[in-house]
Parts: C-alpha cells; sequence; structure tokens
C-alpha cells in the first residue's frame, strides 16, 4: 500500500512536470497573477474590511467604561445653621455633620447602549463596504500590468522562436547547397571563392541563431521570475486564438473603481448627514465613593442610577455643510477622472484597430511577396546549377526569400498580440 503511494506521488508529480512544458498565453497570464505579491492583498484588504465591519458593529453593543476620581473642593453643599437648629429643636449639634466632606471619592462603572443613531453605523458599514470594493479593483488595476508585460515577454519568445526555425531551415538549405557546390568545384564548374561565400553564409546563419538563441534563454528566464516557475528552453508556447467581438463597455478596474469611489461619497454624504440627528442612549451608572447620591450623608456607600439621554449638535458651524459641498467637488473630480481615462482608452483602442486592420492588410502583402520570392529563389538555385549566375547572387535571393519568410511569420504573430493588446485595452483579458 505504501509503495503504491509514493508511486502514485512521484507520478503526479512527474505529470506536474510534464504539464508545465507547455504553457499558453492563458497559463502564463493565470500564474503571473497568483504568483504576483500583489495577488496576495486581495485577502488583506477583505480581512481588513471585514475588521472595520466588525468594530462599526461594536456601536450597537453596550459600551463599558470603568471611572475613578478623587476631588478636594473649595466647598461643599451644606444646610444653613438656622434650618438646622429648627431641625434639631435646640439640641446642641455640630453644624458640620450637616454638610460633607471636602475631600470627595468616586469609583464608577458606566454602561451605555446605542438606541437610534440616525442611520451613521449603518452609512459607516456601507462606506467601508465601498471602499473594499474600491480597493480590490485598485489591485485588480496593478495585476493587469501584470496581462501587459506578459503578453510583451510571451510574444517576444514567439517571435525568437519562429525566427530560429527559419534560421535553422536556412542553415540546413545552404548546407545542402554546399555540397553541391563542393561537386562542382571538384570538377572545375565553380571555384574556391564559390565555396567560401557558402561557407561564410553558414556561419553568419550560425551567428544569428546564437544570438537568438541567447535572447530566447533570456525571455525564458523572464518568464520564469513572472509566472515563478522553473522553465528552460524545452518550454512549448504556441500562438494563442484570440478573436475580437463587439464587446460594449470597457471593463477596466480602473474605471470600476472609480464609480466604486463615488459610490463611497454618497455613503459619506448620508454619514455626515446622520450626524446632525439626535442620537438617543440608554445608559446606567453604578458606583461607590462619597458622597453617594445623597449629598448631605457624609458616608462612603454604594449607589446607581439608570436612563435615557438624547444628543442633539445643534449648531457646528457649517462643517457638515462644508463636508457635503466637498463631496460634490470630489465627485466631480472622479468624473473628470473617468471621462480622461476612457477618452485616452478610446483613443488607445483606435490606434490598435488601425494596427490590427494594417496588419491583416500586410499579410496578405507578405504572402503574395513571399511566393514570388520562392519562385526567384528556385529559378536562382536552378541556374547555379547550370552556372549562369555566381553564388553571391544565389545567397541575395535566399537571403531575401528568407527575410520575406520571416516577415509573414513575424507579422503574423503581431496581428495576434495586437490582439491580445485590444482585449487588454478593453479589460478583458
Amino acid at each position: 500500500m505504501r509503495k503504491n503511494i509514493i508511486f502514485c506521488f512521484f507520478i503526479t508529480q512527474f505529470l506536474q512536470a510534464q504539464d508545465l512544458n507547455k504553457l499558453s498565453l492563458f497559463d502564463c497570464i493565470k500564474l503571473a497573477r497568483e504568483n504576483h505579491p500583489y495577488f496576495q492583498d486581495k485577502q488583506r484588504i477583505i480581512d481588513n474590511s471585514e475588521l472595520k465591519i466588525k468594530n462599526t458593529n461594536t456601536q450597537w453593543l453596550p459600551q463599558l467604561n470603568a471611572n475613578a476620581q478623587a476631588t478636594y473642593q473649595s466647598d461643599v453643599t451644606q444646610l444653613p445653621e438656622a434650618l438646622v437648629g429648627r431641625l434639631t429643636q435646640g439640641t446642641p449639634i455640630n453644624p458640620a455633620s450637616f454638610r460633607t466632606s471636602r475631600d470627595q471619592y468616586k469609583a464608577t462603572i458606566d454602561v451605555n447602549q446605542m438606541l437610534y443613531d440616525g442611520g451613521s453605523a449603518a452609512a459607516q458599514k456601507k462606506i467601508t463596504n465601498s471602499t473594499l470594493e474600491s480597493d480590490m479593483f485598485q489591485n485588480e488595476s496593478e495585476l493587469h500590468k501584470i496581462t501587459e508585460q506578459v503578453n510583451q515577454v510571451y510574444f517576444n519568445l514567439l517571435v525568437l522562436k519562429v525566427n530560429i526555425k527559419l534560421l535553422e531551415s536556412v542553415k540546413y538549405t545552404l548546407l545542402e547547397r554546399q555540397k553541391s557546390i563542393e561537386a562542382a568545384v571538384h570538377d572545375g564548374i565553380l571555384q574556391e571563392s564559390d565555396l567560401d561565400y557558402i561557407k561564410i553564409e553558414i556561419l553568419k546563419s550560425q551567428q544569428q541563431i546564437d544570438e537568438l538563441n541567447i535572447s530566447y534563454k533570456s525571455g525564458i528566464l523572464e518568464l520564469s521570475e513572472l509566472t515563478n516557475k522553473n522553465l528552460n528552453d524545452s518550454l512549448v508556447i504556441e500562438i494563442p486564438a484570440l478573436e475580437i467581438t463587439d464587446m460594449g463597455t470597457f471593463q477596466r478596474a480602473e474605471l470600476k473603481g472609480l464609480d466604486a469611489q463615488k459610490t463611497s461619497l454618497d455613503f459619506s454624504d448620508k454619514l455626515y448627514k446622520s450626524q446632525r440627528i439626535p442620537h438617543i442612549y440608554a445608559f446606567s451608572e453604578g458606583g461607590y465613593g462619597r458622597p453617594g447620591l445623597n449629598m448631605l450623608k457624609n458616608d462612603f456607600e454604594l449607589f446607581y442610577l439608570i436612563g435615557l439621554s438624547l444628543k442633539w449638535p445643534i449648531w457646528d458651524w457649517n462643517q457638515t455643510s462644508n463636508n457635503r459641498q466637498s463631496l460634490l467637488i470630489q465627485k466631480d473630480m472622479f468624473n473628470s477622472r473617468k471621462l480622461a481615462l476612457e477618452k485616452n482608452l478610446r483613443i488607445s483602442l483606435y490606434n490598435s484597430q488601425a494596427r490590427i486592420n494594417q496588419l491583416e492588410k500586410s499579410l496578405i502583402s507578405d504572402s503574395n511577396i513571399l511566393v514570388l520570392r520562392i519562385n526567384i529563389t528556385n529559378h536562382s538555385s536552378f541556374k547555379l546549377d547550370q552556372g549562369v549566375i555566381a553564388v553571391p547572387d544565389y545567397i541575395n535571393d535566399l537571403d531575401a526569400e528568407t527575410q520575406s519568410r520571416i516577415q509573414l511569420q513575424s507579422h503574423k504573430i503581431q496581428l495576434v498580440q495586437e490582439k491580445a493588446n485590444y482585449l487588454t485595452i478593453k479589460g478583458t483579458l
């Protein structure tokens, strides 16, 4: 049984390693997002908001306070001597016994219970929820930049990979051509210099391949850092299938974040208004001190009292009015920011659409040019075999064909990349 478990574990790890050898664009974006430090902030933002909600809810729980004080007073409550005389009916009693001590002591436990707050706590909770939503959209906005970065790296790797394959194919063609030229030189049809031309071109091709491989390895390392995965040159990446459809409005987190901030301002306005509404509390106080509630009894004793209280800020020197005016100004500023952002996004979208249209037209031309270049190279190859043209002429035609192939493949990748850019601008990728 234990052997089976160990075997299954290694099989799972092996399959995971195998799957890692192939990553789509969407896999890379998902891994890059999930392994970015900002992604971990999502839960922190939620936890922070929940703590604020808990604190707001405590406003409806009984508030318990302990108080203690010791004072010395310049005067105390006492009965007039004439009244003392009447009360004692001439009995000689010290008048000081009818007044409390000037040193007084009191220790109390106060309990306050909110009964009505004018909607203040509810408004605070709605502000907290709106702030949570705004912070989450802000976090998503930061993660959106990771998508742009992954797109750039991924499509750059695709271009490098295609170019490497094309140059390796050219190198193979040149090696095959080298064999036929060596035979022609041996038969005296071509000269040694013709063979040198081919060898130089093979070396140049290998040099370009080496340079591209270095860039490709650098790109793999960058993608490894973004995805937090151990990737190598054997990684299989493919051109993603992306289609652009009319998706209506932008889905950018920045725009949604601005809307959430405006909503938060609406609830802040309600909070300010609630602060001008009377608040009603129930309270109780129990304590021990000298004097108690009977001010003429100069002894330590227990006492308590219960009741209702009302707090109503009648005049606040226009603070609430000024705060509400400030909220209106802030809402106007958020509207301006949203309009400016939408305007910039539309401009970027127009430019992206124009680029897509341009690349689609270029691909048609590229395909036609490549067909002609292949024909020219085939004729040059035939002429070279016949000894009609020199090797440099053939190499020039082969190089032109190679550049046409590279341009065609590069434009294909750039078209998909621009589609990805378009979707990224819309906020749907």
